[in-house]
C-alpha cells in the first residue's frame, strides 16, 4: 500500500502543510491581505512590497526614512560644493 504524502512548507519554525498555509501579509500603505496559497506568498514577499509582518513593516519603513535624510545630506552637501 502506498501512503501519499502532501508537500509541507517550513515557515516560523514550523512545518506547515501547503494545503492549511494561511497568513496575513502588510503593505506600506497599512493594507493587511490575507494569503493561503505559498507561492503566491513567495511571490508578493520577493517583490519588496509586502511584508511577512508588522515588525519588519516597521523596520523597513524605518530604513527608508534613514535613507531619505541620507539622500537629502548628500545632495544638499554636493549643492554646497557645487556652489563653492
Amino acid at each position: 500500500m502506498t501512503e501519499i504524502t502532501e508537500e509541507t512548507v517550513f515557515y516560523n519554525g514550523m512545518n506547515i502543510l501547503k494545503s492549511q498555509f494561511r497568513v496575513y501579509i502588510y503593505g506600506f500603505d497599512g493594507e493587511k491581505k490575507l494569503i493561503d496559497n505559498f507561492e503566491e506568498f513567495q511571490s508578493h514577499i520577493s517583490s519588496g512590497t509586502w511584508f511577512e509582518s508588522l515588525e519588519i513593516l516597521e523596520r523597513r519603513k524605518a530604513e527608508k526614512k534613514k535613507s531619505r535624510k541620507f539622500e537629502e545630506k548628500s545632495s544638499k552637501s554636493m549643492d554646497k560644493i557645487k556652489g563653492a
